[in-house]
């Protein structure tokens, strides 16, 4: 298989239950992000968590960085992210607008970004949202 051209690089895939509008705002700006509606070419976005799994390891390998705030697939999911090397950025917050969404997901691969030019292994990096309204701040720790 002929893997893209941007396959030593950063690539982030923004998984579905986030706003896919924000990797289209987001990769206008420059930013090595698609959706998995865009990426799969699947409108409605139902794509199985697998096999978002195996495409970001086939196309993107340890540099593809999927990022989901579906915790459940951390804990499904992890024998296979890890045996297929994929770094993933966990958003902890169920519960987020759009607009914060929008900021911890620039935030994180602000982060991932320096980290993964740094590397050759994948990184697991979980992200949360603080405070409240007006007092809000960002945290992200990476996990081994």
């Amino acid at each position: 298989m002929l893997l893209p051209e941007y396959s030593t690089s950063p690539f982030f895939v923004l998984d579905n239950g986030l706003n896919p509008n924000i990797a289209t705002a987001m990769a206008a700006l420059g930013y090595p992000i698609r959706s998995v509606q865009e990426e799969f070419g699947n409108p409605s976005g139902a794509v199985e968590d697998p096999t978002i799994i195996n495409h970001i390891a086939d196309f993107y390998g340890f540099r593809g960085v999927w990022i989901t705030k579906d915790m459940s697939s951390k804990r499904a999911h992890m024998q296979l992210i890890k045996s297929r090397r994929i770094s993933v950025i966990w958003i902890q917050q169920q519960s987020l607008s759009t607009i914060q969404q929008h900021r911890i997901i620039t935030y994180g691969i602000t982060g991932v970004l320096q980290d993964l030019t740094e590397t050759n292994n994948p990184i697991h990096y979980l992200v949360k949202f603080h405070g409240v309204k007006n007092r809000e701040r960002i945290t992200y720790h990476r996990e081994h």
